[in-house]
């Protein structure tokens, strides 16, 4: 059976890796309707996580969410710290995507 420290790591690094991920979608917001929708996406789930907390009685700081609005995402003002190898997979990312689309186009 799994501890209880292992189920907080586990969501410590879920919050973190969710938070990121929101935040490279906020980067590229204005790119498309559909990195808008992406966006949004993260804000619901973002916000329903932070509103589970109330109601089991988590403390934020224990997930390392306390400093994180997810009503910030739909604004310019939002703004997380991204690492450098978070910014380069999203752009290894991008790239793979952008080339698989075009290979697609060229085999119509």
């Amino acid at each position: 059976m799994i501890n209880n420290e292992t189920y907080k790591f586990y969501l410590q690094d879920l919050c973190t890796l969710l938070k990121e991920r929101a935040a490279l979608a906020h980067l590229h917001r204005n790119e498309s309707e559909m990195d808008k929708g992406i966006v949004f996406g993260y804000h619901v789930v973002l916000s329903t996580i932070k509103n589970q907390f109330e109601a089991f009685g988590i403390d934020p700081k224990d997930l390392k969410m306390e400093d994180f609005n997810p009503d910030d995402l739909l604004y310019d003002k939002f703004n997380y710290p991204l690492s450098d190898s978070v910014i380069k997979s999203d752009e290894r990312g991008r790239k793979i995507a952008q080339e698989a689309v075009k290979k697609l186009n060229e085999d119509k």
